[in-house]
This record gives C-alpha cells, structure tokens and sequence, in this order.
C-alpha cells in the first residue's frame, strides 16, 4: 500500500498543525496584607504570581501599583525573581515554570487615615491564558487582585464605657485591632 498525497499535501498538513496546536498558560495572582501596625509602622503587601498549567509561561509582566502620595512611602520591596521598578510599579517576572509561583513583597508606611487600593494585573505575557486576557482591568478575572486596606486614627468619645477610643485601623472593613479604652 502507497499513499496518495503529494509532498505539498504533506508540508501543508504540518504546517497547519503547528498553526493550531497552541500552548496555553494559566497564570493567576494573588495577595495579602499583613500588619498588625497603626498609622506609621510597616504594612506588608504581598503578590503571588501563579502558573497553574502545563506549560511554562514567557515575557510575564506584572503591574502592581502602589498609592505614591507624600503621606504614603514605600520602604521596601523584594521580587523573588528579576525585579520589581517601585517607580513605575511593573515587576517583570520574565519566565515561569509550569506549576510554579513567585512573590513580590512589598513594605509600604502612610502616616494618614486615609483609604488606599493596592491594585495588581498581570499586564503581559508571551503564551494566551485559557481562562483571562492580560491589562483589560476586568476584576473577574483571576489576573486581577485588588485589596483595600484603610489607616484609621479615630479619636472619639466611647458611649459605652466612657473612655476613649483611639488607633484603630483594618482592611478590607476587617479591623485588625480592636479599640482599646482607657
């Protein structure tokens, strides 16, 4: 038995499979805040870059924006892989292994009671992800993190015990430490 297909028949059929056969990626993030501190101590921001795929994922960028106000510094900030530009708030990841994650910690202060978004997207990356399009700001999709996190310094008269209340503070409307009276 012979086949019938020419060589061009042959060639064209590899050259679609090739065309079709896409490697997906699945990266994810997510993140934390972790303080126990008032207004002028450290707060910990921390971003996880997920790659929950099969395939190791490409020229990964990540935006992760910190509020740069004069009442709001960054102290630190520590990338487990490449580097993280505190200025333009980019953290190129550059590659990442299938089934892996990397973290970017960032240390940040204010000395305000205000409330700031700490807002991360994955911004780039070389391989389509199955399940999310990169820098579309769409909060429903798993390449998007946003945490709220509030500095409260709020002196005010306790009717109940007669005391003053004072310094508390939280995030997401969680208060880390409840208010203490004197």
């Amino acid at each position: 038995w012979r086949s019938s297909l020419s060589d061009d028949s042959v060639a064209y059929s590899e050259q679609v499979s090739e065309s079709v056969s896409l490697d997906f990626i699945d990266l994810s993030l997510s993140s934390t805040l972790l303080s126990t501190s008032p207004l002028n101590e450290p707060i910990i921001y921390t971003v996880t870059l997920s790659n929950t795929w099969m395939t190791t994922a490409h020229d990964i960028e990540v935006l992760s924006m910190i509020p740069v106000m004069s009442w709001m510094q960054i102290i630190s900030s520590v990338a487990s892989v490449w580097t993280y530009n505190e200025t333009t708030g980019i953290w190129s990841v550059g590659t990442l292994p299938a089934w892996d994650s990397v973290v970017l910690t960032i240390i940040v202060t204010s000395w305000t009671p205000l409330m700031y978004h700490l807002t991360s997207e994955i911004i780039g990356a070389y391989e389509p992800d199955h399940d999310s399009f990169p820098n579309n700001q769409n909060i429903d999709e798993d390449d998007f993190i946003t945490k709220t996190i509030t500095f409260r310094n709020n002196w005010q008269q306790s009717s109940v015990s007669g005391g003053w209340w004072g310094g508390w503070w939280g995030w997401d409307d969680v208060i880390v430490s409840d208010p203490t009276t004197s």
